[in-house]
């Protein structure tokens, strides 16, 4: 067996480096994807806890049920009745645009934002929380502008087809 010269030593020494830097970066991609991960976990925990407990205010405070069975019957609300619900509303509504704007910076899994996603457009479309036209054009200077296109078209937009649907529906 002849003995490796200067060369082929060097030679050996860049291939040994450079299985050593594709490895390196192996662990870096599965590193950083552990990473990405665990803070769409966290993003996930963060919603998840900032729903909760809005929800629970309306558990432990007699009041504010009160006022949401007064919106679900359609009664009139006074003024501060009117001042609590808006601000329960937009509360509710934060916690979307949190949902919607650590998507877009990809801190909440696609599949977790959808869920969330739906969850809101029916909640905010559908339910007690459903909020007036006029109402939204109130909110609209307050958040993103793009998470607003958002909203108007995943809830008023989805008014103005079941309101076709139920035009033509009905003629």
């Amino acid at each position: 067996m002849r003995k490796l010269t200067l060369g082929e030593w060097v030679d050996v020494a860049e291939l040994v480096a450079a299985v050593g830097v594709i490895v390196s970066l192996l662990l870096l991609v599965y590193s950083l994807e552990r990473n990405t991960a665990a803070l769409q976990g966290g993003t996930e925990n963060v919603l998840f806890e900032s729903h909760t407990a809005l929800s629970s205010r309306l558990v432990d405070d007699p009041s504010l049920v009160e006022i949401q069975l007064k919106v679900h019957r359609g009664e009139t609300l006074s003024a501060l009745e009117t001042i609590r619900w808006n601000t329960y509303q937009g509360l509710v509504l934060d916690v979307w645009a949190m949902a919607w704007q650590r998507h877009h910076e990809d801190l909440l899994a696609e599949r977790h934002w959808r869920n969330w996603d739906v969850y809101f457009t029916d909640l905010f479309g559908n339910s007690d929380l459903r909020l007036s036209e006029k109402r939204w054009e109130e909110l609209v200077d307050g958040f993103d502008p793009d998470f607003w296109a958002h909203v108007r078209t995943a809830v008023i937009g989805a008014r103005a087809k079941t309101a076709t649907t139920d035009d033509t529906d009905r003629g």
